[in-house]
């Protein structure tokens, strides 16, 4: 997989409302740095999902989680632990419920969790590779992951032909609006990737999440707290909502 550091130039950061991402060589090791850090104590009892989230929320806004959401059963798993390192708690959970893995990453910050099986609902989305990816908007973090579908035709295409193949034509219910509305003026987002995959995409938007939340060159009023966010991936049925409902439902903040 092309590795991929999102990196913000300090000059523009200090005279430009703009976070803007890059794609240039990264260190393998790096993401594994990510992997060794210590969590001094966590414990949750829950489905995966439910674990994972919390573990999101204890490790935020230093680690953040990439999670595409595995078909079947869920079964309650339990994790306690002392001074360990993420991977062995990743590991543990995994061990609980064998339907997932922890996948290699190129992102500094973001961890990824995926199916096991190549085969899983959503596993060729993430595979789908762009010869070039931009987002240029002004929204929250929170809403940027399920917009990704409005900034690659590609992308749109590819959902276009899922969703025909799996549904009937529907009469419009609505959209499926934003998860964070403000009457202060969202930051401006630029997020430039080329040759990357869907994965690397979601996993760079939580990046530039990220480092908006510790930017010190105020693009963000200083009475808003902006937490950063990873990702969750889901594909719901088709035969349940209309096609701009169902491809902006794939994808969510993650925790929520």
């Amino acid at each position: 997989m092309k590795q991929i550091t999102p990196l913000i130039s300090v000059v523009p950061i200090l005279v430009m409302i703009a976070l803007f991402h890059r794609i240039e060589a990264q260190s393998v090791t790096e993401p594994e740095l990510t992997l060794d850090t210590t969590i001094v104590q966590f414990e949750a009892t829950g489905t995966f999902e439910d674990v994972l989230g919390k573990l999101a929320v204890e490790l935020r806004p230093t680690v953040l989680f990439g999670f595409l959401k595995a078909q079947g059963t869920s079964p309650k798993i339990r994790v306690s632990v002392d001074n360990s390192r993420i991977i062995d708690v990743l590991e543990r959970m995994c061990v609980q419920d064998p339907r997932y893995q922890v996948a290699p990453s190129a992102t500094r910050h973001v961890v990824n969790v995926l199916p096991r099986s190549r085969d899983a609902r959503g596993m060729d989305l993430l595979r789908i590779h762009l010869n070039r990816f931009d987002m240029v908007t002004e929204d929250w973090p929170q809403n940027l992951h399920m917009r990704a579908i409005e900034f690659s035709p590609e992308i749109g295409a590819y959902l276009q032909k899922w969703y025909r193949m799996e549904s009937k034509p529907k009469a419009p219910i609505g959209s499926p609006g934003v998860n964070m509305m403000s009457t202060v003026a969202p930051p401006r987002v630029e997020v430039h990737l080329e040759n990357a995959s869907v994965l690397e995409i979601m996993n760079a938007i939580s990046e530039w999440t990220l480092q908006l939340s510790v930017a010190r060159d105020n693009s963000v009023p200083k009475v808003v707290t902006i937490w950063p966010v990873g990702w969750q991936g889901e594909v719901p049925r088709t035969d349940e909502t209309t096609f701009e409902y169902w491809s902006h439902a794939i994808f969510s903040s993650f925790p929520r």
